[in-house]
């Protein structure tokens, strides 16, 4: 359990910091940037919290997570 919560770590670590560059990348760029960089965190946080989910059912349940993983692949 503690390798999988490591790994949720490193993954929120760089889901930060791809939305940081994705910010530092678009600054002065007007607003449709921003916009873009608004996307992709959005993406990111639903990446990170399909995961989380699946690192829980994986210790409840063997088939549940491979069944979530077909539905999010």
């Amino acid at each position: 359990m503690m390798c999988e919560k490591e790994m949720a770590d490193a993954y929120i670590t760089d889901m930060v910091a791809d939305v940081t560059e994705c910010r530092e990348d678009y600054s002065g760029r007007g607003k449709i940037f921003i916009w873009h960089c608004l996307l992709a965190s959005f993406q990111q946080v639903y990446s990170v919290c399909a995961y989380v989910l699946i690192v829980i059912l994986h210790t409840r349940s063997y088939v549940y997570t491979h069944i979530l993983v077909f539905v999010y692949s």
